[in-house]
This record gives C-alpha cells, structure tokens and sequence, in this order.
C-alpha cells in the first residue's frame, strides 16, 4: 500500500468526523510520514508502523471521543451513539423529492451521452460497410469509400469528445452520490 492509498482508506475510514477536522489530522499524518520519508526512512515501513488504517482510524476516534467527553464533562453512554433518526427521516425525505427530479435529468444526460458514443462507433465502423457492400454487390465504389473514410473521420471526432464526457459524467455521478450519503449521514 502506498501513502496515498493508506491516506484515501483513512479518510473513508473518518468520515463520521466533521471535514476540516478529518482534513487537519489527514494533513498532520501526511506531514509526519514526509518527514520520516526525509530521515531516509522506506515508505513501506512507516506505513507498517503506522498500522492498517483500520486500527488507525479506531485508535483516532477513540481519542476524539475522549477528548469531546473531557470537554463536554459528559459522563455515562457514549457520546453520539445513536443516531438522529428524525434527522434523517427528514433528510431522507427531502433527498427523495429532489432525487425525483434530479434523476431523471441524469438519466436524459446519460441517455444523450450514450447516443453520442454510439455515433461515435458507428461513424468510426463506417468504412467495414462499404466492404461489405463490395462483397455482397460484387460492385465497388471509390467514392461510397471516400464517403465512408470521411464519416470516419467524424466519428474520431466524435469519440474524442465523447471519452472525456463520459469520464466526467462518471465522477458526477459517483460525486452526487457521495453527496446525497453524506446528507443523510449528516455530513457536511
């Protein structure tokens, strides 16, 4: 595992912690990692001493809800175990509204992007049939070819602007879905 991958597992792993906290003890272990990296120390063997990130991560909650008890001066059940379950009703209901309309404005613009793409291969394949009327007429045509290689033409076009599309339709489609998590969870 390597830094970036141990850091990105923590992260999912403190998700219950509120962000600029999560970012700030993200930011410490990165810099204490960097500074052992510069001490000549082997990634692989700050990151074995750190631990999994799964026992890291327990390790830190367990001092952040420690450190919350002392400052609140709570005592008895833990704090923030249960869950605001009217919160979440209403959030859930609220993101149920939204979701109505939200995805099918998704699914249009995935519908869309899809068609493109199909162009995209079609226009590309566009030459294989004037082969394949070549062979089934026994006829040739150079200019149904030239046709054919020119709509090929296109549909590189169109798939050079389809693939980066299709990358940011994917992100903003697993982003919106990290979001509505994080709204029903009760992160901001």
């Amino acid at each position: 595992m390597k830094k970036n991958d141990y850091l990105d597992s923590l992260n999912d792993l403190l998700g219950s912690i509120p962000e600029p906290e999560r970012y700030a003890l993200l930011r410490e272990l990165d810099s204490r990692i960097a500074y052992q990296l510069q001490k000549g120390r082997s990634e692989d063997d700050i990151l074995h001493e750190l631990g999994d990130p799964g026992s890291q991560a327990h390790r830190i909650l367990e001092e952040r809800h420690t450190r919350l008890q002392r400052e609140l001066g709570r005592t008895g059940p833990s704090f923030g175990s249960r869950p605001d379950y009217v919160r979440m009703a209403g959030v859930g209901i609220l993101l149920l509204f939204l979701n109505m309309i939200a995805l099918p404005v998704i699914a249009s613009l995935g519908a869309a992007l899809l068609s493109l793409g199909a162009s995209a291969a079609a226009a590309v394949l566009s030459p294989a049939l004037s082969l394949l009327g070549w062979f089934w007429d026994s006829s040739f045509y150079p200019a149904s070819l030239f046709a054919h290689i020119a709509v090929a033409g296109v549909g590189i076009l169109l798939l050079l602007l389809f693939l980066p599309l299709a990358k940011l339709g994917f992100r903003c489609i697993v982003a919106y879905g990290r979001w509505n998590l994080r709204m029903l969870r009760g992160r901001e």
